[in-house]
């Protein structure tokens, strides 16, 4: 019961120091800094591989398995969470932009899809591609009704799991 105890508390400590040191880090200006070129990705994904894999009990598994095993969500899959994140801010009037600065927004008579539905902009360089306000744009538009109109950032960040939980833990 003793190892199991310590086991446990060492497995704690480990992802505790990377969720309160390491990750914010990592996800500081996300939404402006993420271009999401794969070799950028593999490489922050590696860092959070690497501790993850010192946790003991988990070294054996495979990290897919260490991340659900731990709740921990990939480095891609918080990113996008950051991105979603900020336009819901954006669009709910939580942040100084309006959405009317950031996007191409529809007509108001449409028939599918949320109220906050963004048009995605034809891009033709792959610089202009990985810009926020078209990387984003797919996700977003991707998620429920209810999610995009949640009354408050906590609530939807519960629908956003709920909705893209498998997306948040995919990795490259």
């Amino acid at each position: 019961m003793i190892r199991i105890l310590k086991a446990f508390l060492r497995m704690l400590s480990v992802s505790v120091a990377l969720i309160t040191h390491l990750r914010p880090v990592l996800e500081y200006g996300s939404c402006v800094w993420n271009t999401g070129y794969l070799e950028d990705l593999r490489t922050l994904e590696n860092v959070q591989r690497r501790w993850t894999k010192q946790i003991e009990g988990l070294s054996t598994l495979s990290y897919a398995d260490r991340l659900r095993s731990l709740n921990l969500y990939s480095c891609q899959g918080r990113l996008m969470r950051a991105d979603l994140i900020q336009c819901w801010k954006i669009f709910n009037g939580k942040s100084c932009i309006t959405p009317v600065d950031l996007f191409c927004l529809p007509p108001q008579a449409r028939t599918r899809g949320h109220c906050h539905r963004i048009f995605p902009t034809c891009t033709r360089s792959d610089v202009r591609k990985r810009f926020f306000t078209v990387r984003c744009i797919a996700a977003w538009n991707s998620l429920p009704a209810e999610a995009v109109c949640a009354p408050d950032v906590t609530s939807f960040k519960g629908m956003l799991e709920a909705h893209a939980r498998e997306r948040l833990f995919a990795f490259v």
